[in-house]
């Protein structure tokens, strides 16, 4: 088991081409696990499946590294847990992926008659999930009666079950990417590069370089809880960010007030932060494990050089390996 030390190595260094290691001589069982947030479940790549909003996709990264597995001969099983938006608490705790308000109603004063109104809604195929073994709903009801019928109005909470509930001891390897929602990554793409907001990008990125110390403990956390779990040959792979912006000269400016703020330069500066702040999470939990059980993946700003979003107004990098905002795709 040992030889994961060589995968994850290989992960590390060739993430971009996903360079296959050296074939085994027999095929192997492996079951590699993937947790975390968007870009482990490939949002932008299509072809979704899983749970509605977690965007996984059989073009993702990790499917292809998968792939690269098999073709060196070994028997990948590969469950993705990974769903866009996540953040560290959602590894480890049921997160609420939306509600829904639907009205059922029956002739008659059916206030009593709970259990009809909700085998209606069933039937209907309306808050009932396609995934029991991760996804669930949790329904409450109210009724009235206006004379003539009662009507059922059903609140349905979509909730997702915690991504670490997939692993256990018959896990050989976790892939992951975690950490960039806790630090509000959304609002600072909003601001830097949709609204391109000179003072709105400022905030975000220094409320961002401010979560994280926070952000390193919630990490190792996470790591930590995920080693106490796992076989003590097995490994867990914590994959860095691209940046999010090309150029360090990209610059924001605004006329009222006169104001300029060098967005790429900072947030590229963030981008760096946080791979240390990653690492020395990657530390902590190996430390309180005590074992090397999970290792930082840090190549990947390298491996992405010159393929980053453009985030020059209505200007795309043709070499791109991120869909920008110029794109027209759906999420």
């Amino acid at each position: 088991m040992r030889s994961w030390a060589g995968i994850l190595l290989a992960v590390g260094l060739s993430l971009a081409t996903l360079h296959p290691p050296a074939a085994v001589a027999a095929p192997r069982p492996v079951r590699v696990v993937v947790l975390g947030d968007s870009y482990s479940s490939g949002n932008g790549a299509g072809f979704y499946y899983g749970p509605e909003g977690c965007y996984r996709s059989p073009h993702g990264w990790v499917e292809q590294y998968a792939g690269g597995l098999r073709g060196a001969g070994y028997e990948v099983t590969l469950v993705n847990r990974a769903c866009s938006g996540a953040e560290t608490e959602d590894i480890l705790n049921e997160r609420v992926m939306g509600r829904t308000t639907h009205s059922i109603s029956l002739l008659g004063d059916r206030r009593a008659d709970e259990a009809a109104a909700r085998q209606t809604l069933t039937g209907l195929g309306l808050c009932v999930t396609q995934h029991p073994d991760e996804e669930r709903y949790e329904i409450a009801a109210a009724s009235m009666f206006n004379g003539l019928t009662t009507t059922f109005t059903f609140t349905c909470t979509r909730m997702l079950a915690p991504q670490i509930q997939a692993v256990d001891t018959g896990t050989d390897l976790v892939l992951m990417t975690i950490g960039g929602n806790d630090i509000h990554y959304a609002a600072l793409v909003r601001n830097c590069f949709v609204l391109s907001d000179v003072a709105g990008c400022r905030r975000s990125v220094q409320t961002a370089a401010g979560l994280l110390d926070a952000i390193r403990n919630r990490v190792a956390g996470v790591l930590t809880r995920l080693g106490r779990r796992l076989n003590s040959n097995a490994q867990v792979a914590l994959v860095s960010y691209p940046y999010l912006e090309m150029d360090d000269n990209f610059t924001l400016w605004s006329l009222h007030p006169p104001d300029t703020y060098r967005a790429g330069e900072e947030i590229r500066k963030l981008g760096r932060r946080g791979d240390e702040i990653q690492a020395d999470a990657v530390t902590a939990a190996n430390r309180t494990v005590g074992r090397n059980f999970a290792g930082f993946v840090s190549g990947v700003k390298e491996r992405f050089a010159g393929h980053e979003p453009d985030g020059r107004l209505l200007l795309q990098n043709l070499n791109g390996w991120l869909y920008e905002l110029a794109s027209p795709i759906p999420a």
